[in-house]
């Protein structure tokens, strides 16, 4: 080879060995500026889940606020914002199928699994004999197998072998260890628990979870049940109510004295009350000591049959949707259409927790029969608590059950729903990294 010939096989060798030099400094920025970015984005996004659990953890006293009643704006649960984030408060709701629905959800507005009878267990979606049985055997106190249910040597020949608790229930989660529940029937399609149709929730199983692809979600028990909803035995003044039932006449003596003004007729209430006994509940009380309506408004809060210091297991009548009406019974659709007819016509005009006016809404005898079962009140919420960073990156979700039971509302129990994954429309994550507001993103025909 001659010199000229080398000298340009030499320059080629250079020529490629800096290409080569160049290509791999250049994969190294690459590599680099994404390893940048992608470092970025996860101080982004830890960052903004840090303040978005800060928000969501400040939010909680807020929900605490509301149920004192210290706080009342209902716009105030739908895409609030502070500073740095929005923030929502879910309430999935059958009645709006597909729809997010926001509010604090009324924890006396379901049924509680702890209280439940059987006939009213067997209404609820998917729940067989044996479901039903296996749930009343779990927290009953005895050993003692009903029909279809099971106790500890059922559970104690499983794979992972358990006790049955012969307990109350403490979480609406621990039914996936009674016989027959499963995750589908707990949580339906709605493994988010969302109350809203996801993509994924309507693709005939082709992703988590399993579905129908039948355009309808199946909301599964969660929106129907609770495991806490209980009230004191105390009238709304917070003074102990009297046991009708209760041999010990004096008290009832003052009470009717004290509020029927004309003292003949407060004579003749209280010998009907003496001579009637016993009583299943205050309606019947009614019925038989021929009270007025307007009588027993004086009267009714104030009375009881039982001496226990709590009651537990009452459904609001004065806001249980119309799906858990049908789980009480002898109630047909006539009776509770009615009664949520008459009980939006009272709504406007008083907070009052009284359910008297149900005396001229249903029969009698309906009511007698549902008169153990109701109240006018709720004691307890749940906050389901959904915060997201302004730039569409920080996300926490919390869930969190309020008393107010005993005194001002405290935090009965508190979940991290997090990693259920973002529960609203992708829409306002693409808006707001994108620069837009909520209210950009709910007027722009883009992210709909």
């Amino acid at each position: 080879m001659d010199n000229k010939q080398q000298g340009k096989h030499t320059r080629g060798s250079v020529l490629i060995i800096v290409l080569w030099v160049v290509l791999s400094i250049v994969s190294i920025l690459l590599v680099l500026t994404i390893s940048a970015k992608n470092y970025n984005a996860k101080v982004r996004n830890i960052l903004g889940s840090t303040g978005a659990f800060t928000t969501a953890s400040g939010l909680i006293e807020v929900a605490k606020a509301f149920v004192d009643e210290s706080i009342d704006d209902e716009d105030f649960y739908i895409a609030s914002e502070t500073t740095d984030t929005y923030f929502w408060y879910l309430s999935p709701d059958p009645n709006k199928q597909s729809k997010a629905n926001y509010d604090l959800q009324d924890l006396a507005a379901k049924l509680n699994i702890n209280t439940a009878t059987r006939e009213s267990l067997l209404l609820l979606p998917n729940i067989t004999e044996s479901i039903a049985d296996a749930i009343i055997d779990w927290r009953d106190e005895d050993s003692e197998v009903s029909e279809y249910g099971a106790e500890s040597e059922y559970y104690s020949q499983l794979d992972l072998p358990y006790d049955c608790k012969n307990s109350n229930f403490e979480t609406v989660e621990e039914l996936l260890l009674v016989k027959g529940m499963t995750k589908s029937i707990l949580f339906g399609e709605d493994y988010n628990q969302n109350g809203i149709l996801d993509s994924t929730e309507n693709d005939r199983d082709q992703f988590k979870p399993d579905d129908d692809g039948n355009g309808q979600l199946d909301y599964g028990l969660i929106p129907y049940i609770t495991v806490i909803s209980n009230e004191p035995n105390q009238s709304e003044n917070g003074e102990q109510r009297i046991n009708i039932n209760s041999s010990n006449n004096q008290e009832l003596r003052n009470l009717i004295f004290d509020k029927i003004e004309n003292e003949t007729r407060a004579a003749t209430i209280f010998n009907y009350a003496n001579l009637n006994r016993p009583y299943r509940n205050t309606f019947e009380f009614y019925n038989k000591t021929q009270l007025t309506i307007d009588e027993f408004e004086k009267l009714a809060d104030s009375l009881t049959t039982t001496d226990d210091e709590t009651i537990h297991g009452l459904i609001n009548i004065n806001t249980a949707p119309k799906f858990i009406l049908e789980l009480l019974p002898d109630l047909d659709e006539s009776d509770i259409n009615t009664i949520i007819l008459r009980r939006s016509e009272l709504a406007d005009t008083s907070d009052d927790p009284s359910i008297t006016w149900l005396i001229d809404t249903i029969s009698l005898d309906k009511l007698i029969n549902i008169g153990n079962l109701i109240t006018g009140r709720t004691m307890q919420y749940k906050a389901d608590i959904v915060v997201l960073s302004k730039d569409g990156y920080g996300y926490a979700r919390l869930s969190v059950i309020i008393d107010k039971s005993e005194g001002p509302a405290i935090v009965k129990r508190c979940e991290d729903l997090t990693s259920l994954g973002w529960p609203l429309s992708q829409k306002y994550l693409d808006g707001l990294r994108n620069g837009l507001s909520i209210e950009d993103i709910q007027s722009n025909e883009e992210y709909k």
